[in-house]
């Protein structure tokens, strides 16, 4: 199956993946990227949730449900940035920096991730940390 991506304008940094097969990335994701090993992580973690649901099916029906998701679609795009001769360390690079932004803000780094559909950004980065260590 081909994957459509799409780069959309907007200011904030966001990335999503849609149904059937399309990957959406606004232009203020684009500016925050230093390098094309970041990038390649992004696309790749939104290339991970298309693979899920496809193999799958829709699964998510809580807020677990979609933090483990995210986890699956981070331990995916690993796998795919290394294959593709990216840095897979980028991923967690770019959680580090988007938590800088938020202490720059002023706002909390260690909230609690019960009420949210992604995990923590510490959580993320100790998980990727992992299964870069586990494929080593």
């Amino acid at each position: 199956h081909s994957i459509v991506f799409r780069v959309f304008s907007n200011k904030y940094p966001r990335a999503f993946a849609r149904r059937p097969n399309i990957v959406a990335i606004s232009t203020g994701m684009c500016k925050q990227f230093r390098n094309e090993d970041e990038m390649a992580a992004v696309l790749a973690h939104e290339v991970g949730h298309i693979v899920l649901c496809q193999e799958e099916g829709w699964t998510v029906s809580c807020l677990e449900d979609c933090r483990i998701e995210e986890y699956k679609a981070d331990h995916l795009a690993i796998r795919y940035v290394r294959k593709a001769g990216y840095d897979p360390a980028a991923a967690g690079r770019l959680q580090w920096r988007k938590m800088g932004y938020l202490y720059r803000r002023g706002l909390s780094l260690f909230h609690d991730d019960q009420s949210s559909t992604h995990p923590t950004y510490l959580k993320r980065i100790r998980s990727v940390n992992r299964t870069i260590e586990s494929l080593s």
